[in-house]
């Protein structure tokens, strides 16, 4: 499971080991959930609908050939064949990239820090909820609740995965009642960190703390000394004072007359 672990801290080796590990993970949702995956030269994408991941990511255009490359993503997203969002990362080509999309009617609309952290370093000892249980889901009872736990997470995907040594998924209770999830994928050498949830009525108490540096502890105790996340505003004043620094920031993009929630009805 394990394969080549990462202990590199340098800069380059961190953002190409977030990305990777991110990418890894839609490739895993869509091959392992029987979903789509096309992964062409220049940009890939996936479509799990209706659960999560659907991006375009990695795009990498010829400097030479990107109007033309981005005319027939445009074409492809209005035939509703790719998703309506390309995500921009420290790697994407040309450096302009984004310039080039809001040339084509494209538009950013959300931004998302790509952060590590050296587990050995990680303060675990961050303030947490004395009274939430953080535990595995391993069982098909506890996929159903933590499935429940809000949109986007389809049963019928997770359960096939729930066997699958590289993916970990937790859940956060609090007097029996699941109030929380997250979860961990190894891959790439690191442990990413993903969708840390908890019910609007149950934060700022501590919870996704916990949904944070159980699986954190885990992964250390596996053997993995970088961990990545991508964070949301919410999430990323935990993340610092638990030991994540910010690397680079991932840019979403999308047509301005095409609707996500269109596309996600097809």
């Amino acid at each position: 499971m394990l394969g080549s672990i990462l202990k590199s801290t340098s800069p380059s080796d961190l953002m190409s080991a977030n990305e990777n590990n991110l990418y890894d993970i839609y490739r895993f949702l869509a091959q392992k959930g029987g979903r789509t995956l096309v992964e062409k030269d220049d940009v890939s994408w996936v479509i799990a609908k209706p659960s999560w991941p659907n991006f375009i990511f990695s795009p990498c255009f010829d400097p030479q050939q990107v109007d033309e490359r981005l005319d027939e993503v445009m074409d492809a997203i209005k035939d509703f064949v790719v998703p309506p969002v390309i995500k921009l990362s420290a790697s994407s080509k040309p450096d302009n990239l984004e310039e080039r999309l809001i040339e084509k009617d494209f538009e950013p609309f959300l931004s998302r820090p790509a952060m590590a952290a050296d587990l050995s370093e990680c303060k675990f000892d961050s303030h947490k909820s004395e009274d939430v249980s953080i535990e595995v889901v391993d069982a098909i009872e506890k996929l159903s609740q933590w499935c429940q736990m809000g949109s986007g997470f389809e049963f019928s995907l997770y359960e096939r995965l729930l066997s699958e040594p590289n993916l970990r998924l937790y859940s956060g209770s609090l007097s029996g009642k699941v109030v929380g999830r997250s979860m961990m994928f190894y891959s790439s050498g690191v442990a990413g960190l993903y969708n840390v949830m908890v019910l609007p009525e149950f934060r700022n108490r501590g919870i996704g703390t916990a949904l944070t540096i159980v699986p954190l502890m885990d992964a250390l105790e596996t053997g993995f000394q970088i961990a990545t996340l991508q964070a949301s505003p919410m999430g990323e004043p935990i993340y610092q004072k638990i030991g994540f620094e910010r690397l680079f920031d991932f840019t979403y993009c999308s047509p301005k007359q095409i609707n996500f929630s269109d596309f996600m009805k097809i």
